[in-house]
């Protein structure tokens, strides 16, 4: 059954008795864009992305929005039960436009039940989950699944760890076959670039470009094999 309604914090106290409930990603919405939240307002600022699984039938599965306010309430709530769960760092391309999407922009704790941590996360894991974090504003995602998902789901249970080499693999596959530009007469396959299209699409006049630096010289020294010579983040 999907999670459509988390007003109130009976009903949310209720949904983690009944559902494993995992916090996924945490994303600024850019101009424009919006979201509606399972507990009712349309978000227009940032949001939050869980999975849920429920304990009674391991097939009712599914991913939900939500703020930043409910977000950090589910945590506290799912604190209780695995406090090893964490607050995750917010992915905002404009929050540094010197540094943007390279911080874990982990200082501001927003409201909820209890001030909730963002875990130091390793920086090619940080990266691989900005790059998901790209990817959820240009498709304007209201669910996360796939392969998407299942990255995100391992990340963020190990975020001070390298990704997994398929993982990393997983993502740049969905890269290469999805996000192309044009840079002068050249068809070129690059994450960075189209966001900063994209960006610059939705008003920003100049859009920075986000480099993955630490997850790119990891793919090109661990990760690159014949059927995956080139990694497309850059």
């Amino acid at each position: 059954m999907p999670i459509n309604d988390c007003r109130g914090e009976k009903t949310r106290e209720q949904l983690v008795h009944n559902f494993e409930i995992i916090p996924l990603a945490h994303v600024r919405l850019l101009n424009g864009q919006t979201k509606e939240s399972c507990a009712g307002p349309t978000l227009d600022k940032e949001y939050y992305v869980f999975s849920y699984q429920s304990y009674a039938d391991k097939a009712d599965v599914g991913t939900f929005v939500c703020g930043i306010t409910v977000a950090n309430d589910f945590i506290n709530l799912i604190q209780q039960q695995n406090p090893a769960v964490n607050r995750l760092p917010l992915f905002d391309p404009l929050a540094s436009l010197s540094q943007a999407g390279n911080a874990n922009n982990a200082g501001r704790a927003g409201t909820g039940r209890g001030a909730q941590q963002v875990a130091n996360w390793n920086p090619i894991a940080k990266e691989l989950y900005d790059a998901i974090g790209m990817i959820c504003i240009m498709w304007n995602l209201n669910n996360v699944s796939g392969a998407l998902e299942s990255v995100l789901f391992n990340l963020v249970r190990n975020p001070m760890q390298i990704p997994s080499n398929s993982d990393i693999r997983s993502i740049n596959t969905i890269i290469s076959k999805k996000f192309n530009i044009n840079v002068g007469n050249q068809r070129v396959t690059s994450l960075a670039l189209c966001f900063q299209d994209f960006m610059a699409a939705h008003g920003e006049p100049n859009p920075p470009l986000i480099q993955f630096l630490n997850l790119t010289a990891h793919f090109i020294q661990n990760v690159a094999n014949n059927r995956s010579p080139i990694p497309y983040f850059n």
